[in-house]
């Protein structure tokens, strides 16, 4: 249960009206994929036809023909898309939309981890637009509504059945499909189809879910709904996720794990900051799973912010120490967490050195920016950074930070 503070002026963070996206209904629960039907009648149309998307490891594990079933049983004919073997791409955008815009689809259903959800939301924005892939990156670019979408995520992460984003590689570099008609109609958190997740995938889609409810806490554009769903996300992962890394099997973790990556899409929908621009360009020289370049991120993004987020932060650590009595604060959880999970915590481990660091900063700063970031991006600073970042030295990053901000704050006063 999410319980509304409102405490240290939350309510009036934003100037203007906050904004708070969500899917219309959530089914949740063990075995609750049998309710399919019925979302489909309530919120699309009593009977039609679907375009299932789903990638190849779902598909061979039976769940896509879970999902045909209990569509068959409500009078509903598919369709699958199975040739999701990895993030979205041209091609495989390409491909989809060609189907997607040959049927006469009244929905589009995505089951699997993020590439698949996220592709199953290019499949519903170009079945009903007329351009490309490339004509829809960016920030509200779709010029109609897209099909009715309904996910089922198989693994506990990327949130993207909450979110209004789609993520798709041009190029060899990840691009944005941002829009709110993305959020889904209708999405279904069943444990039972996590519990074949293996714990190197449940440790870094966990760790993903967790980036994204602290990154949207940090996001000036986060809403007091969305930093109530980031907080109970925190919450939920501190209790569950060391359960389901140890033990697949625990059904109460799984179904812990999957509330928690819903949350955190909630609270992503205010956007993602710093720790994710850090994580693509740790993943572009690495290959790493995102889960993990995000993680290790994760505790330098928050000393970069820190500076006028220090109540955001303090109400996440409230949550995670009721669960970890042995970490001195979030800084210190979250590396504990990850070598607990045997994650890599610096960039010298992956044989990058400072001049790689220096590049980094360099990439972060001018292809992944952020305006919505509490500190604004600045390259001098996200080199200092980044240079922390290779020998994983926390203590030293917040020491050298809190008088970097201290600088700028007088450096701001002076100049006024």
């Amino acid at each position: 249960m999410i319980t509304i503070s409102l405490e240290n002026g939350s309510a009036t963070d934003q100037v203007g009206p906050q904004r708070f996206l969500s899917p219309r209904e959530v089914l949740a629960g063990p075995g609750s994929i049998a309710g399919l039907g019925d979302l489909l009648h309530k919120w699309v149309a009593p009977t039609g036809r679907v375009l299932l998307v789903c990638d190849a490891i779902v598909s061979k594990l039976g769940f896509s023909g879970e999902v045909q079933s209990a569509l068959v049983q409500c009078g509903w004919d598919s369709t699958v898309f199975d040739s999701v073997a990895g993030e979205p791409d041209r091609t495989v955008s390409e491909a989809v939309s060609k189907v997607a815009r040959a049927g006469e689809y009244s929905a589009v259903i995505g089951l699997g981890g993020g590439s698949a959800m996220d592709l199953a939301k290019i499949a519903a924005a170009l079945a009903t637009h007329s351009g490309d892939v490339d004509s829809i990156v960016g920030v509200d670019q779709l010029s109609a509504t897209p099909l009715p979408l309904i996910l089922i995520p198989t693994t506990a992460g990327t949130g993207s059945e909450a979110t209004r984003i789609a993520m798709v590689s041009l190029e060899g570099r990840k691009k944005v499909i941002n829009d709110a008609r993305l959020v889904p109609v209708a999405a279904v958190l069943d444990a039972t189809l996590v519990r074949s997740a293996p714990p190197a995938v449940t440790a870094t889609t966990g760790m993903d879910a967790l980036c994204h409810a602290i990154e949207g806490a940090l996001s000036t554009e986060a809403s007091t709904l969305s930093t109530n769903a980031a907080n109970e996300a925190v919450s939920l992962l501190a209790r569950w996720l060391p359960a389901a890394f140890l033990d697949g099997d625990d059904i109460d973790a799984r179904q812990g794990t999957m509330y928690a990556a819903y949350l955190a899409g909630l609270a992503l929908n205010a956007g993602s900051v710093l720790g994710h621009s850090m994580g693509y360009t740790i993943a572009h020289r690495t290959g790493l799973p995102h889960g993990a370049t995000v993680a290790m991120a994760l505790p330098f993004c928050l000393a970069y912010c820190a500076d006028g987020s220090e109540e955001r932060i303090a109400d996440m650590w409230a949550r995670v120490s009721d669960f970890d009595d042995a970490a001195t604060d979030i800084y210190d959880w979250i590396a504990r967490l990850m070598r607990s999970f045997g994650m890599a915590t610096n960039l010298s481990g992956l044989g990058l050195s400072e001049q790689d660091a220096l590049e980094m900063a360099d990439e972060c700063v001018t292809k992944y920016p952020r305006p919505n970031n509490p500190v604004p991006l600045e390259r001098e600073r996200v080199s200092k950074l980044y240079l922390h970042l290779v020998t994983g030295d926390i203590d030293a990053c917040l020491a050298d930070f809190a008088a970097s901000h201290a600088e700028l704050a007088i450096n701001q006063r002076t100049s006024k």
